[in-house]
């Protein structure tokens, strides 16, 4: 690895983290940049991968049609350095969006073994398992990875807040989204997920001021690019998402513009 190669990654980790269609597009150009420089740097392919799932789920501008990519580019890591907890993670991540629930938990599994102090594996891990519909473990998780290390991106904290919606702790679910939205008001996950929440508090105008936001910044959201989003296995939590989302307002096809 070379050190201009660790340093794209390192930019582009930094553009990541803030979370709008320009900055992902950014990223994907840093990381892009790390292996033209270093051909075998396993997590430059990793992280290529996580920049590509994240665009594919948002459904934003650069996105590939499919996950195809982004599962490439994170066995690609995976062959490159088959030690490296953050290429198993990435994987892992990619898998948990196409309902391979037994090699998502495998790959995670395998990159513990590898780091066992990795914040970010089980960051990760943990939004892996609230998409699968298991909160307790995610829970868990995330708790671990704020053992670990307290300066972290402010997004982690949504990982917690979908574990307690989840559950049907919904003032623990709000106060968490809202942390998070104050500090990055364009996380999108976090503004649908609060939505949800403040209706199934019985505030359904608050619901429907966040789906109101939410259009504005992500115009053509619907109710598929949240069933994309979050992939659950389970019917009933399927159902109780998309029926929270379409009471708050959001529509089930894009707006047209005249």
């Amino acid at each position: 690895m070379s050190c201009k190669a660790y340093e794209h990654c390192l930019r582009g980790r930094s553009e990541y983290y803030l979370y709008t269609p320009d900055h992902l597009v950014a990223a994907l150009t840093q990381f892009q940049a790390a292996i033209s420089l270093d051909p075998d740097y396993a997590e430059a392919y990793a992280y290529q991968s996580y920049c590509r799932c994240t665009l594919h789920v948002f459904a934003w501008p650069g996105a590939d049609t499919t996950l195809d990519p982004a599962e490439n580019f994170a066995r690609k890591a995976v062959a490159l350095d088959p030690g490296s907890a953050i290429a198993h993670a990435r994987l892992g991540w990619v898998l948990a969006y196409r309902d391979r629930l037994d090699e998502t938990v495998a790959s995670f599994e395998t990159a513990l073994t590898l780091d066992p102090n990795s914040a970010e594996v089980h960051q990760t891990y943990a939004e892996s398992m609230n998409r699968a519909g298991r909160p307790d473990r995610a829970l868990s998780l995330i708790e671990r990875a704020f053992s670990i290390d307290t300066f972290v991106p402010p997004s982690w904290e949504f990982v917690r807040g979908h574990a307690h919606v989840l559950r049907g702790d919904l003032p623990a679910a709000i106060d968490s989204f809202t942390q998070v939205l104050d500090r990055v008001p364009g996380f999108v996950p976090a503004r649908v997920q609060l939505a949800r929440a403040l209706h199934e508090s019985q505030r359904p105008q608050d619901a429907r001021a966040e789906i109101a936001t939410l259009q504005m910044r992500a115009p053509r959201y619907t109710t598929a690019t949240a069933q994309r989003m979050f992939p659950y296995p389970q019917t009933t939590e399927r159902a109780r998402l998309t029926d929270a989302l379409v009471a708050a307002g959001l529509p089930t096809t894009p707006k047209q513009h005249s």
